[in-house]
């Protein structure tokens, strides 16, 4: 996972379920067997040339770039990713949906 990722993940939970929320998920997160990719000059510009190559989010070329380096599979739901099967391996996940009756 792209520190990039991580912090989205981290502001994207605050906002939704606010700091406490996202502290817990953070510390979860930790105790994963995640890798957590860091980021300089090499990864900005690789992100860059991702998004501005595709219709993609700046956080998500991160991910891409991540993927290809590692030769790791991108895990994503998001539809935009699916649009770079083929130069990067993905996993496309499902969404379930609870329906009550």
């Amino acid at each position: 996972m792209s520190l990039i990722n991580l912090g989205e993940v981290y502001y994207a939970t605050g906002r939704r379920h606010g700091r406490p929320a996202a502290d817990t998920v953070l510390n979860y997160i930790k105790e994963l067997p995640i890798n957590l990719h860091p980021v300089d000059r090499r990864h900005v510009l690789a992100a860059a040339r991702y998004k501005m190559n595709h219709a993609i989010a700046y956080a998500d070329a991160f991910a891409a770039a991540a993927a290809a380096e590692l030769d790791a599979v991108l895990l994503t739901g998001d539809p935009e990713l699916f649009a770079l099967e083929g130069k990067i391996q993905i996993e496309r996940l499902h969404r379930s949906t609870k329906h009550n009756s």
